[in-house]
């Protein structure tokens, strides 16, 4: 028999695969719409996603609304990338 520790760990990893199974993401089409023009928002003189990373690589990112400002412009592409991972992992997954 596990040690109990084990069992619980086991059982969030269950409601995890229950959760991301229900999970319904937006379709390509409009993850990538509010990725380009979230993510790169202003386009000019520079998109902040560039600059944000910018200060990130450098070493300046330390104000709390320029580390918020970075989650915002970044999430969408995270959202496209999980969506991206979930759709290979149902093919992979599927019987021939």
């Amino acid at each position: 028999m596990p040690p109990r520790w084990q069992e619980g760990r086991c059982r969030y990893r269950h409601h995890l695969r229950i959760f991301v199974k229900k999970m319904k993401l937006p379709g390509y089409g409009t993850l990538i719409l509010i990725a380009l023009f979230l993510g790169f928002a202003p386009f000019y003189p520079e998109p902040h996603l560039v600059g944000k990373i910018r200060m990130l690589l450098s070493g300046t990112l330390v104000r709390p609304l320029d580390i918020f400002d970075l989650f915002w412009h970044t999430w969408p592409f995270a959202l496209l990338a999980c969506r991206l991972v979930l759709d290979f992992r149902g093919k992979s997954a599927a019987p021939s």
